[in-house]
């Protein structure tokens, strides 16, 4: 079975120490679309986020598409890949930071809710929306011309690319 990993080192300088946190994000797709999250800055991210001290990664994963989407997950498909970005800890000074991000397809029902948006989410006007992948990444290309302050920026355009190839039988790229 066919399995992507991709790494984003972003570090200066490497640290003994290193604080990972495992995040969750759903691959739904519908008539050659993807479920993603548009922002008012223009730029496409995959729904998902943080998995909670007591949550399993699955609980986190429902959870998240619910918050951020509206829409109820019925349904958990297998994992089909994970990426890791590195830097160095902002709030620690003795440590790096990781972000190890881990995708799964799913399944929503038709019916959509309200979102549930954590405050910054809510001030970038979390939209959810169906875009099919090359054009996302179309737009956050064009996005990251402009700005390098948007920090998933660099993660959505990799790791899109590597499910569009992934999806289309290109490859099974490991870095």
């Amino acid at each position: 079975m066919s399995y992507f990993k991709a790494i984003i080192d972003g570090r200066n300088e490497h640290r003994q120490k290193m604080n990972v946190r495992p995040t969750v994000r759903g691959l739904v797709f519908r008539d050659g679309a993807m479920l993603m999250i548009k922002t008012n800055r223009g730029d496409y991210k995959i729904p998902g986020g943080g998995v909670g001290r007591r949550e399993t990664y699955e609980q986190a994963l429902v959870r998240e598409i619910k918050e951020e989407t509206g829409f109820i997950c019925a349904k958990v498909g297998r994992k089909i890949g994970e990426i890791k970005e590195l830097k160095n800890d902002t709030f620690d000074d003795e440590a790096d930071f990781c972000m190890h991000s881990y995708f799964y397809e799913i399944e929503v029902s038709d019916e959509k809710g309200p979102q549930r948006l954590e405050r910054y989410e809510a001030k970038l006007e979390f939209e959810p929306c169906w875009i099919p992948i090359v054009e996302a990444i179309k737009a956050n290309e064009m996005v990251l011309k402009k700005t390098a302050d948007i920090p998933w920026l660099e993660r959505e355009i990799k790791i899109l690319d590597k499910i569009n190839q992934y999806y289309n039988g290109l490859s099974t790229i490991e870095e």
